[in-house]
């Protein structure tokens, strides 16, 4: 079985060009509800496109990847379901309580997890499939052997992205655009900050936190062993021609079941991507996938001469069965039934008998004229024909009536069936108890603790889980002071490669009793609740609604930081089943990079230099190595509420770390 061919578009039109490109689904951002902004579509543009889509047995996947505020949560499941109802069938999402509460709304819908979710490991898909999700769309920093453990371990669909950019971000969603510029933004659109020119230590420019474009083109073959169900092209920001050469590519590529020649690479992936293509991550080396410092950024413009043309003939993609009979004295009857029950019939001239100069319409002939669908998108894979001899009827004749049954087809292919429905249940108001939130303190490095620090008594101490394996004496003063509790600090990424050694790490943790640990992701959820630890979920989880908060508490989880990009007024809105946490002061997480950012800005991982990049105007972004050589880029400026305290008091939240 081929693999489904999916293309990310932004426009009508450049969903058109997938279409004739030869995509199998297309996968559209849903205005107000993804990252990708202006590259989004209304729900009237929606309405459009599935009466372009489904008479071609296209179907439309509509990203919805934003973290949903409570505000805006029965909005959000509405829109999908009037979505549904126009022929919409499947949604991806990241926001854990949209996935719960569409899979209740819409029992039969296929939904995405995102892989803005950033679900790296066998353990995260199995909860996810748990969750009511059908397909999970992996992270591109996963390698070979990462894609094969989550195929074989866990029975869910899996989509690999095998071609376009990819955010560095892996582990939690980049808050680039909310946080990485002076103040901050509560929009979590993707500005594509990361391509800007940063300096490090003595260099005053030169260095850009990005990844060059992806490109598994030669790998196809390979993905379709690993039981790779579809593959992805990431294309949102191009132009429709742009889209269309490169999924006509893949389409080649797939259904010719070949690698890619000299002229396919040259022509599409090096000559109008020049920063490059890169299978790095796949290939198990992520150093070798950032952007490198002199490469442009900018695609050249596909020359009209090799422009993907809209006269082309579309891909025949819906299989049809013809019936027709021919009868003295009767107009000929023709009908179309598709796989899907639909049929269609239609009548046309009436047949004359065959004289000298015209020629007989035998039976072997009318199958030969009804079997050429050219210029549909239907291809004929069986007839059955019943015609009396001696009867004569144009191929003009045939043509019109052949032409006429397949634009009825399409007509009634055109119509969305009904989505099955169920209620969505009201979930019961928790209202905090706490009027005065306690201090919690979240620490990078061990030179950050000290005994006047313990002296503040904070209820909880994070630490990252590299610190206390180094030294766990350094947290004896915090232990003394009678109040504070020690909170393990998991890395934002736990792949199956690493789990075994980092989850004994944690239990020799236990040993000291240590009781908490923080999370940042949802694979590691399970483990922690299995080895009996107190679970507090951090920023990476982008906790916004209430149903995600019933989902990490169905899940074990005892408290859960909230979005930093959520506003006051959200806050309080947001009614709390757990503890909450709510960012008062510090540094924000922006981003967490499988590759050591540090090494690829400096040339060694040297963490004694000034460890962070230098935008255009001085400011400094402090980098954390976690996890090994992996990397976390922090906000230059730092968040603060304080002179805001007492409005912090009403929102309900029981910490402020």
């Amino acid at each position: 079985m081929t693999m489904e061919l999916v293309t990310c578009v932004g426009s009508t039109a450049a969903l058109r060009a997938a279409v004739l490109g030869g995509a199998d689904m297309v996968r559209i951002g849903l205005r107000d509800y993804c990252r990708a902004g202006s590259r989004s579509l209304s729900e009237e543009e929606f309405r459009e496109a599935a009466a372009y889509c489904l008479p071609r047995g296209v179907r439309i996947c509509a990203s919805m990847d934003l973290p949903v505020p409570a505000e805006r949560f029965p909005g959000a499941v509405d829109a999908a379901l009037r979505l549904a109802s126009m022929g919409v069938s499947a949604f991806s999402v990241s926001d854990l309580g949209l996935l719960r509460a569409l899979r209740i709304r819409m029992p039969e819908a296929a939904i995405f997890v995102s892989d803005a979710m950033s679900v790296h490991d066998s353990t995260g898909a199995a909860l996810a499939a748990k969750l009511g999700a059908t397909r999970l769309l992996l992270p591109p920093q996963l390698s070979r052997d990462g894609i094969e453990r989550i195929i074989h371990r866990c029975p869910i669909e899996s989509e690999v992205l095998v071609f376009g950019f990819a955010c560095v971000s892996c582990g939690f969603p980049c808050r680039m655009a909310s946080f990485g510029r002076k103040g901050s933004d509560t929009s979590s659109v993707c500005t594509r900050t990361c391509l800007e020119s940063f300096g490090y230590a003595s260099r005053s420019d030169g260095f850009r936190p990005a990844l060059r474009p992806i490109s598994l083109a030669e790998h196809l073959s390979e993905l379709e062993q690993l039981g790779v169900c579809a593959v992805t092209i990431a294309a949102e920001e191009r132009n429709a021609d742009f889209i269309a050469a490169f999924t006509n590519l893949f389409y080649r590529l797939l259904h010719d079941r070949k690698p890619p020649d000299e002229n396919d690479i040259y022509t599409l992936l090096r000559r109008y991507v020049p920063e490059g293509v890169s299978d790095a991550y796949f290939n198990g080396i992520p150093e070798d996938a950032l952007l490198a410092n002199d490469q442009p950024v900018r695609a050249k413009r596909i020359p009209s001469a090799q422009r993907f043309q809209n006269t082309v003939e579309e891909p025949q993609r819906v299989p049809v069965t013809m019936y027709a009979m021919l009868r003295s004295g009767l107009p000929i009857q023709l009908r179309a039934e598709d796989q899907e029950g639909h049929i269609a019939s239609f009548s046309g001239a009436v047949p004359e008998a065959s004289r000298s100069g015209k020629r007989e319409l035998t039976e072997a002939l009318l199958r030969t004229q009804l079997y050429n669908t050219l210029g549909s998108p239907f291809y004929c894979t069986e007839t059955h024909v019943s015609a009396e001899p001696g009867l004569s009827l144009s191929s003009l004749d045939v043509s019109r009536v052949r032409k006429a049954v397949l634009d009825r087809l399409m007509e009634l292919r055109a119509e969305a069936p009904s989505p099955r429905t169920a209620p969505l249940p009201p979930l019961l108001r928790c209202e905090s108890p706490y009027t005065d939130p306690e201090l919690s303190i979240s620490i990078r490095k061990a030179s950050q603790l000290s005994p006047a620090l313990a002296t503040l008594k904070p209820l909880y101490l994070h630490v990252p889980i590299e610190v206390l394996e180094d030294d766990p004496s350094i947290i004896t003063p915090f232990w003394e002071n009678g109040h504070t509790r020690i909170c393990a600090v998991l890395p934002p990424l736990v792949p199956d490669a690493d789990a075994v050694d980092t989850y004994r790490s944690l239990s020799t943790l236990k040993q000291l009793h240590i009781e908490d640990v923080q999370i940042h992701s949802l694979s590691q959820l399970g483990p922690a609740r299995i080895l009996g630890f107190r679970i507090h979920c951090g920023i990476g989880l982008a906790v916004s609604n209430d149903w995600a908060l019933r989902v990490l508490q169905d899940g074990g989880a005892s408290s859960a930081t909230l979005s930093p990009e959520m506003s006051f007024n959200q806050l309080r809105q947001l009614s709390k089943c757990l503890d909450t946490e709510l960012y008062a002061y510090g540094r924000v997480p922006l981003l967490s990079s499988e590759t050591c950012l540090i090494k690829a800005a400096g040339g060694s991982c040297d963490c004694h230099k000034a460890c962070g990049l230098l935008d255009k105007v001085g400011r400094l972004y402090p980098i954390q190595r976690t996890g090994g050589c992996r990397s976390i880029l922090f906000s230059a400026g730092k968040l603060l509420l304080g002179g805001r305290l007492q409005e912090l008091k009403t929102l309900g939240g029981r910490r402020l770390p």
